[in-house]
């Protein structure tokens, strides 16, 4: 893939006239940031700032023109640059950028056009560079090399099959990227040193395609498996096929079972469970793969990855086979089986050819296992289910797990048979018997507030005081009206005018009235508490000189030992509950202490909170309160007769049925 980018540069720059260097960044697989695949002229170094100009137009996702630099913007003149992303299959995979020379100001539009074009024909390019590298047709296959390494469980997905041709000369082996061109170091490019990475997880994949000897193979081993409608017929067809193909003396295909790997056809053959002892051994060499979930090759190669291969040795030895394959079967990420091919010559089958194998197990291995599981009847299906569910409990051992079971049913029929007393459970809260809401008497601003939430309070006492200043103002005024008036009513007392001993008369009445409003006014503005009990909120301390309107809540007082329980009961125990019914009341705040309490009194209307409907029940403490303060938060009980322990536990579930199927049917 790398020589096919390079080809492909190399050709648009040759295509473009004025060009002075070229760079194409790619963007590989898991990785956040651009790294170069190739430059023009090969023997140079990319021009300054043409890895910014890419980085740019894959950023922006459309092409770019850079203008000349020069004079006052920039020391050493800058040609222009046109950059443009690339696409592979509509998605953006890189970018690439041309320069040209200072002396041009901005490269006409034919050019612009060109580098368009080019960048337009990348893919089809470079499909075509990497389909015409594999092999020839009718080579044969290369021997294993010293560094592969058979792939893990992950290649065997349907997913690789875009990777089943020859060897991708991209692919990162041991050695391969000591060879490769690295990218040069630019003076402020930001990618100096940087190795040249691997395009075959970005770009080989959407690009390559198989050739028709390879795809003609896997259409074929496809047809072989549809042919035959029932598995055993069609797995012994496939692992033939397989065999022929890869020129194996014995192919075997597998499924996993309860317990083990189950061998279910061998190549050649249809009547092979006489041979127990090869069965077994294929069988042990095919969970050894599943279990390290890797595609394993005996004898190991040099340089490969180490593994455990103790039953492919046993089975090589035991029945003289020189070189061992064994390829698991995956099935929705789960391994559902293996293919074990066998040679009796020492060379193995080639890195391509196992890399094929690899995908064509990938791909027919899920056939052949639902194949194999519509092949059973219907009632060897429902049997062979209730069988593996209850074997467990009929089968010898797991006495653990009987015992458990006997217990099980132990305690659920002592609690269908054992009554015992049921009572309603429903949140709580504890309230004041009495609660008094001390409001302001007229607007005006807090001046003083004396208790805050949790002091305890006499009769009479000064709570909080709202300013006076004016009203002592209007009474001094009020004041002095009644004693002019009071001078004057006297003057005309002496002078014996009666109309105006009656006028003066009915004007200090109302002077008099006035005051005495006034000074009831100024009474009021010290709130006081109307009983002895406790503050329960109304925290003014932070609000002083606030102004308060004439009504609004100041305080709340309460007794401080005479309260009441409100019990939020679902909708769906209301009928258990009555009034007069004894229970219990436990508070978060002493979780060990209960208080008895009794039902005096029933909600008949429903309140929707918090998403469920509830009736308030209204309970009276029994006995001393202690310390208890209004406002705590608990759980009440109250007794609702006598049910079974499994009707306890059940009964909101059969409800819930009950109604759910007279919605439907009823």
């Amino acid at each position: 893939m790398q020589v096919a980018i390079q080809a492909w540069l190399d050709k648009q720059c040759r295509e473009i006239s004025g060009a002075t260097g070229a760079v194409v960044l790619v963007l590989p697989r898991n990785s956040t940031s651009l790294v170069p695949a190739a430059h023009w002229p090969t023997g140079g170094l990319p021009g300054e700032g043409l890895a910014a100009a890419a980085k740019a137009a894959y950023e922006s996702q459309q092409p770019l023109s850079q203008p000349r630099l020069n004079g006052a913007e920039r020391p050493t003149p800058l040609g222009p640059m046109i950059s443009c992303p690339i696409q592979v299959k509509g998605r953006t995979v890189g970018a690439v950028a041309v320069g040209f020379e200072p002396n041009v100001t901005l490269p006409p539009q034919d050019v612009v056009d060109t580098i368009v074009r080019g960048a337009g024909s990348f893919e089809s390019y470079v499909r075509q560079s990497s389909v015409s590298a594999g092999p020839a047709a009718g080579t044969q296959p290369a021997p294993v090399s010293a560094g592969f390494a058979p792939s893990d469980m992950t290649r065997t997905q349907p997913g690789a099959m875009a990777n089943a041709s020859a060897p991708d000369p991209t692919r990162t082996q041991p050695g391969s990227v000591a060879g490769a061109t690295s990218a040069p170091a630019g003076p402020s490019s930001g990618i100096a040193g940087a190795p040249v990475p691997t395009l075959r997880n970005e770009v080989g994949e959407r690009t390559t395609e198989l050739p028709g000897s390879n795809a003609a193979r896997i259409l074929q081993l496809l047809a072989t498996v549809e042919a035959h409608e029932r598995f055993t017929e069609a797995a012994t067809a496939f692992a033939t096929e397989l065999a022929v193909t890869f020129g194996c003396e014995r192919v075997s295909v597998g499924l996993s079972g309860r317990r083990h790997v189950r061998v279910e056809a061998l190549s050649h053959s249809t009547e092979f469970h006489a041979n127990q002892g090869l069965l077994r051994d294929i069988g042990a060499a095919m969970e050894e793969a599943i279990w390290q979930g890797a595609t394993l090759v005996y004898p190991l190669p040099d340089g490969a990855q180490p593994r455990v291969d103790r039953a492919h040795a046993d089975l090589a030895q035991r029945h003289g086979s020189a070189w061992i394959g064994t390829i698991p079967l995956v099935k929705a990420g789960r391994a559902c089986g293996a293919i074990t091919l066998e040679r009796s010559s020492a060379g193995g089958i080639g890195r391509a050819e196992l890399t094929l194998c690899e995908n064509i197990a990938a791909l027919l291995g899920p056939l052949l296992e639902v194949k194999h599981a519509v092949d059973r009847p219907w009632p060897a299906k429902l049997f062979g289910a209730l069988g593996e569910a209850l074997a467990p409990f009929f089968g010898a051992g797991h006495l653990a797990l009987k015992a458990g079971v006997g217990i099980a049913l132990a305690v659920l029929l002592a609690a269908a048979l054992i009554p015992t007393d049921y009572r309603v459970s429903a949140p709580a809260r504890l309230e004041g018997e009495v609660q008094r809401v001390l409001v302001a008497p007229a607007e005006g601003y807090l001046k003083q507030a004396h208790v805050r939430p949790g002091d305890r309070v006499k009769a009479g006492q000064l709570v909080a005081e709202l300013a006076d200043e004016d009203l002592k103002l209007e009474e001094r005024k009020a004041q002095s009206e009644v004693s002019q008036l009071e001078n004057s009513y006297g003057s005309a007392l002496v002078k014996q005018d009666r109309t105006e001993v009656a006028i003066l008369g009915a004007k200090l009445d109302e002077a008099r009235s006035q005051l005495a409003l006034i000074q009831a006014r100024l009474q009021r503005t010290q709130v006081q508490a109307p009983f002895d009990g406790l503050v329960i909120t109304g925290d003014l301390t932070q609000s002083l000189g606030a102004p308060v309107k004439k009504g609004e809540a100041l305080m709340t007082v309460a007794p401080e030992h005479d309260f009441r329980v409100i019990l939020e009961v679902d909708e769906r125990d209301i009928a258990d509950v009555n009034i007069g019914k004894a229970g219990s009341l436990a508070l978060s705040a002493l979780p060990g202490d209960t208080f008895p309490l009794e039902v005096n009194r029933i909600t008949p209307v429903a309140t929707t909170a918090q998403g469920r409907n509830y009736f308030e029940v209204e309970a009276k403490l029994k006995g001393n309160a202690g310390e208890l303060r209004p406002g705590l938060l608990g759980v009440g009980k109250v007794e609702a007769g006598s049910r079974s322990l499994l009707w306890i536990w059940t009964h909101r579930v059969s409800d819930w049925l009950r109604l759910t199927l007279w919605s439907w049917v009823g």
